[in-house]
């Protein structure tokens, strides 16, 4: 259980520093094309620029997923962990219900028993 609550933890501080770098990127990039468009002629077209992932970004989309494959074990193992458990439940209802059932048998034959006993004794006394 702390372990899946460090395990979101994580994963919240990843998704909280993957939004500030993806801020960032864009204000470089809003910063970049103020710059290109300051710098050079209103008639020559603006260059786009290629939008590759930075090394912090890929390094940062690794760890989230690493992050989450963790998380989504811990819930892998606590799902099993609740399997077993109501399969050793599952068991001793059944072992509980099969004495109860056997304890109503046994009941019952003794209630027979007893009253075959009685006419035999009513028998034997005539």
């Amino acid at each position: 259980m702390a372990t899946t609550i460090d395990l979101q933890s994580e994963l919240v501080i990843f998704q909280l520093l993957e939004d500030d770098l993806k801020a960032a990127e864009a204000a470089e990039k809003i910063h970049l094309d103020e710059v290109l468009t300051s710098t050079g002629p209103r008639t020559e077209p603006v260059h786009s620029v290629v939008d590759s992932p930075s090394d912090g970004k890929i390094a940062l989309s690794l760890v989230t997923a690493d992050a989450q494959i963790a998380r989504d074990q811990a819930y892998a193992e606590s799902l099993q962990s609740q399997e077993a458990s109501l399969a050793v439940s599952r068991q001793y209802a059944q072992r509980l219900a099969a004495a109860e059932q056997k304890f109503r048998i046994d009941n019952e034959f003794a209630k027979r028993l007893q009253d075959r006993e009685d006419t035999d004794g009513c028998d034997a006394d005539r």
